[in-house]
């Protein structure tokens, strides 16, 4: 889908965000190395009963798992890839409210119908349930219910961090988090300076954050003419400079870089 070079107002922005990214992986949750599947992570949990005995699906890239306004008939849980999830504007213009990573779990928080597109960025693997196996398990496993609703609470936390963001950050920090955030799912990329995977597109990027693509370019030569991150094309990236990246970012992440660092 070809994306319009306007963008959404702060406040357009506001609302689509609040109107669908639970279960969405909006907080960029899933910790593991670049190229790893959620198989190999081998973590059981409710999501091992309902999807584990399903055939994984694939989709190639640009390829559409659900459509905004669809019925919403499957949830589904991604293997391996990454996904955008958007919505449009009558005008025709887009805003991504997050990217969805192996592990995370897609069409939960819905209704009757879909409330935005989950689009492939990589080739994805997925695994797809009916919502009336879900209904199911909550009625034979009431803890479930109680698991959901914790993942749901710290993605609300995530979309009122993400509200904040567009609201109150300049440019360049609203990147910097971002690049923190994504290289979080990889270990080493951070503490050791590894190069990790940004799959998504700078249109993507600049969707999501409320800038312009341009924006988005300038201020990635930016942070590596300052000497902050290092680029092998449009994917790869290197922190050359953790310290001042995560100072960059903002009080918190840095705080947590302390805890981890000791």
């Amino acid at each position: 889908m070809t994306t319009t070079s306007l963008r959404p107002s702060h406040g357009d922005i506001m609302d689509r965000t609040r109107s669908g990214m639970l279960l969405a992986g909006g907080d960029y949750s899933f910790k593991g190395r670049g190229g790893t599947t959620f198989e190999d992570r081998a973590e059981p949990d409710w999501t091992s009963e309902m999807f584990g005995a399903r055939i994984p699906e694939t989709a190639a890239r640009g390829k559409a798992l659900f459509w905004e306004g669809a019925p919403a008939e499957h949830i589904f849980q991604i293997v391996e890839g990454v996904v955008r999830l958007f919505r449009i504007f009558p005008d025709g213009r887009r805003v991504v409210m997050g990217f969805a990573f192996p592990g995370d779990v897609l069409g939960i928080a819905v209704k009757d119908r879909y409330l935005f597109t989950a689009e492939a960025v990589t080739p994805v693997r997925m695994r797809r349930a009916s919502r009336e196996r879900l209904s199911a398990q909550l009625a034979e496993q009431p803890q479930v219910a109680a698991i959901i609703f914790d993942r749901m609470r710290d993605e609300l936390c995530a979309v009122q961090d993400q509200m904040l963001l567009l609201l109150c950050q300049a440019a360049e920090t609203r990147i910097v988090k971002f690049l923190v955030r994504v290289a979080r799912k990889s270990p080493g990329a951070i503490e050791h300076g590894e190069e990790f995977e940004l799959p998504m597109l700078r249109t993507d990027i600049a969707d999501h954050l409320g800038l312009t693509m341009e924006t988005v370019c300038r201020t990635m030569t930016k942070l590596r003419r300052d000497g902050l991150i290092a680029m092998r094309g449009p994917h790869k990236i290197q922190i050359r400079n953790a310290r001042r990246l995560l100072e960059a970012a903002g009080r918190e992440e840095t705080d947590d870089a302390d805890e981890a660092w000791g």
